[in-house]
């Protein structure tokens, strides 16, 4: 994390120069960039001149980082999807105790994911 694309671009550079002295290589297609309340266009690149992507979100640890609304959206979207691979069990004869613990372990699961309650 940097204040400023300068810190950024140092910050990698010095990580690259660590990373080689451990025989690890950075992965320039697996590696983005992200900026908050920057006016100036991010263009940070790597010791061999490959340009990083600089996205508008993405997702870190199961969660977007920008769009809260986003996230909740993509959740919503997965545990109904998740209802309703389950489907042959709802109408299943399984008890309804067993039928809301499965509900709460796949479906609720996946909605509350990341989330204080």
């Amino acid at each position: 994390m940097s204040d400023s694309v300068e810190k950024a671009q140092a910050l990698l550079l010095s990580v690259e120069g660590e990373r080689q002295k451990m025989g690890l290589q950075l992965n320039a297609k697996k590696t983005e960039v992200i900026t908050f309340d920057i006016k100036e266009k991010a263009k940070i690149t790597t010791k061999n001149g490959t340009i990083l992507a600089v996205k508008e979100d993405f997702k870190y640890l199961g969660s977007y980082i920008i769009s809260t609304e986003k996230d909740i959206r993509v959740r919503k979207i997965h545990s109904w999807k998740a209802l309703h691979d389950l489907k042959n069990s709802w109408h299943s004869a399984m008890p309804g105790d067993l039928k809301r613990a499965i509900f709460m372990a796949s479906v609720e699961s996946i909605l509350l994911y990341g989330s204080e309650a």
